[in-house]
Parts: structure tokens; sequence; C-alpha cells
């Protein structure tokens, strides 16, 4: 799993959930639609993260899902996955992942791996 939340800090309880929350939320989103579709057509790629942005009143945005995979290279709709190697920050062995910034908008990309209009600041005081 990804507990990596904008700029390398920690942020396991923002975004550390099930994939079903990211699979249920309806908003007419294309790229949601998109989650769940992908979620249904393939085997071995689901999303294993969904990613929340902490607000400042205490709540949780849900703003991305990560899909990870052991098996690769992987792709979703064209989209390369992205290669970790092992030994990883996670304790992880060699995966790949993907970013789908379905809930919030990414000036570098929908599939990028970070967004800079995603913020820990209301991580603080938590």
């Amino acid at each position: 799993m990804n507990i990596n939340l904008c700029t390398g800090r920690l942020a396991a309880l923002a975004i550390l959930s099930i994939a079903a929350t990211a699979a249920q939320a309806k908003d007419g989103n294309p790229l949601a639609d998109m989650v769940r579709a992908a979620n249904s057509r393939f085997e071995n790629v689901a999303a294993a993260t969904a990613m929340y942005e902490p607000m400042a009143d205490g709540t949780l945005k849900l703003i991305a899902v990560e899909y990870i995979t052991s098996k690769g290279p992987a792709s979703l709709d064209g989209h390369l996955f992205n290669f970790n190697s092992a030994p990883n920050r996670y304790g992880l062995g060699p995966f790949y992942e993907l970013h789908v910034w379905a809930w919030k908008g990414n000036p570098t990309g929908a599939f990028a791996d970070m967004n800079p209009n995603v913020s820990c600041d209301a991580m603080k005081g938590m």
C-alpha cells in the first residue's frame, strides 16, 4: 500500500482505506467511472488504495486511487505503471503502481505520481 501523500511525508491516517470506498463513490466523474470500470475488467490489477487529503476541519476528502500489482510491466488504458524496486520505503517486494487523480485535478496529469495541488498541512493538528 502507498502510505506516502505529498512531498514524501507519511500520512497513513489520510490514505489507508479499502478500494471499495473509491469504487462506491458515485459522482458522475469520467475518471471515477473509469476507475470503477477498470476494477471490474482487470484480473491482476485493482485499485488497492484509496487516497484522501486531510481537510482543515479534520475530515478526509477522497482524491485518488492507486493501482498496485506485482505483475508487470503493467498498463491501464495505455498508461504505464511506475516500477518500484526493492528495497523500498514501504518494505514491500518490487511492484508497479499507478495513481488516478479522479477526484482532484492534477496539473501534471491525471495519472502522474504526485499532485502539487495536494497538501498535508491539515495533518499538523491531527
